[in-house]
């Protein structure tokens, strides 16, 4: 079997709940980890013990970063800043209530991906940047077990749109749990969904 046909699986997580400054209005803070959160890393990393991981990539964002490193003491992998799988930037909507957010946020679900958060990025940028992310990681690990954490909302956006056998609409995938795990594959046939999508529990 050639390199390209060897799959890398990517097992995409959801950071862990996390506190915020700023809890009722939009913002770009990173977040900590509560002790729900960390309790909630501890038993997603205790389930990847049997997938023999071999890296850890995790979005620059405070909260990510910190559950990462509870995957690690639990994997015994170091963790690696992976610039491109962060939450979009609420832009010109910090402090602003989630409302108006959500607007633009389903008006991507919906397809409009060319329109441009306030003082932030398109749709499409977004998803791009996530791809290009994830298409390093897997030509870096081709046949191996990766875990990448990342966040709810540009998850929801990007994973099933760029690899099939998701199982859920484009334009409503259901809310993902805080540490939900979405498990792909790839190889030189492209991205695959690995089981259904994992609906908040």
């Amino acid at each position: 079997m050639s390199d390209l046909q060897c799959p890398a699986r990517i097992f995409v997580a959801r950071h862990g709940d996390a506190g915020y400054d700023r809890p009722d209005v939009m913002t770009d803070e990173g977040g900590r980890l509560t002790p729900r959160g960390r309790e909630e890393a501890l038993v997603t990393a205790s389930w990847l013990r049997g997938e023999r991981v071999a890296a850890i990539y995790t979005s620059p964002l405070s909260r990510s970063v910190e559950t990462a490193e509870v995957f690690a003491r639990v994997l015994e992998v170091q963790p690696t800043t992976l610039p491109g799988v962060e939450e979009f930037w609420v832009g010109d909507l910090d402090g602003h209530g989630f409302e108006e957010g959500q607007r633009y946020f389903g008006a991507w679900l919906a397809g409009q991906l060319d329109l441009r958060w306030p003082g932030g990025e398109t749709g499409n940028e977004v998803i791009a940047r996530m791809t290009n992310a994830l298409d390093y990681v897997s030509l870096r690990h081709r046949g191996e077990a990766v875990v990448v954490v990342s966040h709810g909302g540009i998850m929801s956006l990007t994973l099933p749109r760029i690899a099939t056998g998701s199982g859920v609409s484009l334009h409503s995938p259901p809310p993902l749990a805080t540490c939900a795990i979405v498990r792909l594959e790839v190889d030189a046939d492209g991205w695959r969904f690995v089981g259904p999508w994992p609906g908040r529990g």
